[in-house]
């Protein structure tokens, strides 16, 4: 997964940042842009100066669009097209919560539409039945930090349910405390994508 990170306060940059191994990263320097690549030879990040005289955007997160990915590839020639449109985050409800003894931790067993996976939450407000905003292995939050399958306490843990903060999300439609709690017009395994600026 690939996220373009716009802000006109940082000299007018589009940064593009992906979940791909960063072992060993080379940078390589052109006038209006950098990238790097890892061991592998996957693009890692694109920088692209003065953006805006290319495609204006407003400061936030973008998932890689058709005009995204067309105006990146026509500056530097990378392409990015498999990655387009490519969202980790989904509707989920949460099935079984069980508080892990000691801790303030709840193991969550959680209905992501084509599976069910465990997640372990810290949240107050985890519960059965509460649909939430799950963000997947691969997934990269609004601050660049990529989610990944792991162990919490020794329990397995394959991604992470979301607060409004961790989404960056500014709407006061969602609460602002504890994990998001959708309603019911959002649907279970559907993408979820109100973060996004795009």
């Amino acid at each position: 997964m690939y996220l373009a990170i716009y802000n006109n306060s940082l000299n007018d940059t589009l940064l593009v940042v992906s979940n791909l191994n960063t072992n060993n990263i080379k940078t390589i320097s052109k006038k209006d842009f950098s990238y790097g690549l890892n061991d592998r030879n996957e693009i890692v990040f694109i920088n692209i100066f003065n953006f805006s005289r290319y495609l204006h955007l407003h400061d936030g997160c973008y998932k890689l669009n058709h005009v995204i990915v067309n105006t990146i590839q026509k500056i530097t020639l990378l392409d990015l097209s498999k990655y387009q449109d490519m969202n980790l985050f989904v509707v989920g409800k949460i099935l079984e919560c069980e508080d892990i003894f000691n801790t303030h931790l709840r193991k969550c067993q959680v209905n992501i539409g084509e599976k069910i996976i465990q997640i372990i939450c810290g949240a107050f407000n985890a519960r059965v039945g509460l649909m939430v905003v799950v963000a997947l292995d691969g997934a990269i939050l609004p601050n660049g930090k990529v989610i990944r399958c792991g162990k919490i306490l020794s329990f397995p843990s394959q991604g992470m349910i979301c607060s409004k903060k961790e989404l960056n999300i500014k709407d006061s439609k969602f609460n602002d405390s504890g994990i998001i709690e959708l309603d019911d017009s959002f649907k279970v395994g559907n993408q979820f994508d109100l973060h996004f600026s795009n």
